[in-house]
C-alpha cells in the first residue's frame, strides 16, 4: 500500500490518523531496508549488438579505442572516487563522464583545431574523393562536408542581443564543423555568438585559406560540400540545386 492510498483512506476517515502514521512509518522502514545490489561492470558480458546500442561501438572497438586514446587503467577523481578506465560505477557515472570528456579534449582537442594533421595525406584525400563520387557526389573532388550548427543557451545576463538568433528566435551559440567523407571530424570552430550568420563564421574561421593549402595535392584542388552560406570557389561548393538554378 502506498502513502497516497493511506492519505486518501485517512481523508475519508476509513482509518484513524494514528493508524495512518503507523502504516507510513512501517512503509518508510520497509523502503529503507531494500538493498540494491551493485554488480561490477563486465564488458565481456555484453554482446556486440548490445555494445553498439549502448556505447555506439562494437566490443572490440571499445578496447581498441581505449588503447589508442591511452586511457589510464586507474583514474581518481577530485572527490577521491577511483575507477578503472574501461569500467563504470552507476552512482558516479555523471562525474566520470565529465572527467573523461575533459580528459579527452585536453589531450586530443588539438586534432579538431586544424586540418593540418599527419593523417591527412594525398592518398587519403584521393580515397575520400573517390568514395564520395561513387556515392553520388556531383563533383569528383569532394572530400568532406562543411556546415554550421547551433546549441540553445540560457538567456545571458549581459549581451543578450549578441546571442539572440533572429532566425531561431532564441539565444544560441553557434559552431562550424568540417566532416570528412569517412565520418571523421576534420575541424571544429566555435563557439560564436548567436547573431552571427554562417557566412560570417566561415569568414572569421579563415578555414578557406587553410583548405586551399591542405587540400591541394598533386595538382588537384580538393573541396568540401556545403549549403548556400558556403561561397563557391576552388575549396568549397554550393548545393547542386543552387548551382543549377
Amino acid at each position: 500500500m502506498e502513502v497516497k492510498s493511506l492519505m486518501n483512506l485517512c481523508k475519508r476517515k476509513a482509518i484513524s490518523t494514528k493508524t495512518y502514521w503507523n502504516f507510513k512509518f512501517l512503509l518508510k522502514r520497509k523502503t529503507s531496508a531494500i538493498q540494491y545490489e551493485r554488480k561490477p561492470f563486465q564488458l565481456n558480458g555484453f554482446l556486440d549488438t548490445e555494445c553498439l546500442a549502448f556505447f555506439r561501438f562494437p566490443k572490440n572497438d571499445i578496447k581498441t579505442l581505449t588503447a589508442a586514446l591511452k586511457v589510464p587503467k586507474i583514474i581518481i577523481l577530485k572527490n577521491r572516487i577511483k575507477f578503472k578506465g574501461i569500467h563504470i560505477d552507476k552512482g558516479s557515472l555523471s562525474r566520470i563522464f565529465i572527467f573523461m570528456l575533459t580528459w579527452i579534449y585536453n589531450h586530443y582537442g588539438k586534432c579538431l583545431h586544424s586540418l593540418q594533421q599527419n593523417y591527412i595525406s594525398p592518398s587519403l584525400l584521393e580515397e575520400l574523393a573517390y568514395n564520395a563520387f561513387n556515392r553520388g557526389s556531383p563533383y569528383p573532388n569532394i572530400v568532406g562536408f562543411i556546415d554550421g550548427t547551433y546549441r540553445r543557451a540560457c538567456r545571458p545576463s549581459k549581451n543578450q542581443r549578441e546571442y539572440y538568433s533572429g532566425y531561431k528566435r532564441q539565444h544560441v551559440v553557434k559552431y562550424q564543423s568540417v566532416m570528412l567523407t569517412n565520418g571523421l571530424m576534420g575541424r571544429l570552430d566555435g563557439p560564436y555568438i548567436g547573431r552571427r550568420h554562417d557566412a560570417a563564421i566561415l569568414y572569421l574561421s579563415k578555414i578557406l585559406d587553410e583548405m586551399s593549402n591542405v587540400f591541394e595535392c598533386n595538382g588537384t584542388q580538393y573541396a568540401v560540400y556545403g549549403d548556400r552560406a558556403t561561397r563557391t570557389n576552388d575549396t568549397s561548393k554550393w548545393d547542386t540545386k543552387t548551382i543549377q538554378n
